[in-house]
């Protein structure tokens, strides 16, 4: 389940990634004059929406699977997009107005709001790499384990595998007489670290 959940957030990290990337492109293309401000506002007005809902799929998600740090580092940044959406004044177009983004220096820090947030979904891309990477890891290696110690077949596939890394080896099992064997070679135990 922890897997599933990490692969979910790393997949939506991505796509929040690029969203942030896109923005400041565009802001970026606005500023050197390559594009009008009506059309970049709403070229940025339109992906705000599924910014918000994606940040917050992935802040209930990690609430709901217990993982109180990463909710808590994702909070504020929700909280953020969801009382910027909210507070926008009715007349405007939405968050990003083309009357007023040249105004008091609204193309800067929409700018600035962009590279953080680039920041903050790179930060937590790495973050839900090495979580999803531990997880599968923890259930699996005793499954393994106990595997490895009751079927002597496993654990000739492992000495060949150990042998093809040139790594030390060692196991003891049951034959069908009931005597134990065993082969020489150190441990495997680094495998398994």
């Amino acid at each position: 389940m922890e897997a599933v959940v990490f692969v979910f957030s790393l997949l939506d990290c991505c796509a929040l990634i690029f969203l942030s990337v896109y923005f400041i492109i565009t802001l970026s293309d606005l500023e050197c004059d390559y594009i009008n401000a009506r059309s970049c506002c709403s070229k940025l007005n339109k992906w705000v929406i599924p910014e918000l809902i994606g940040h917050t799929i992935v802040t209930m998600l990690m609430l709901v699977s217990l993982h109180w740090f990463i909710f808590l580092l994702n909070l504020p940044v929700a909280t953020w997009n969801i009382y910027r959406f909210i507070m926008v004044p009715s007349g405007n177009m939405g968050v990003f107005d083309p009357t007023e983004i040249h105004n008091r220096g609204q193309l800067k820090s929409h700018m600035k709001e962009a590279m953080i947030k680039l920041g903050f979904h790179l930060l937590c891309f790495f973050m839900y790499l090495y979580s999803g990477s531990r997880c599968p890891c923890q259930s699996v290696e005793p499954q393994l384990r106990e595997l490895w110690k009751q079927d002597p077949r496993c654990s000739s596939v492992l000495q060949s595998l150990a042998g093809l890394a040139q790594l030390p080896f060692h196991t003891s099992h049951t034959d069908d007489s009931g005597v134990r064997n065993k082969s020489t070679s150190a441990s495997l135990d680094l495998v398994f670290l």
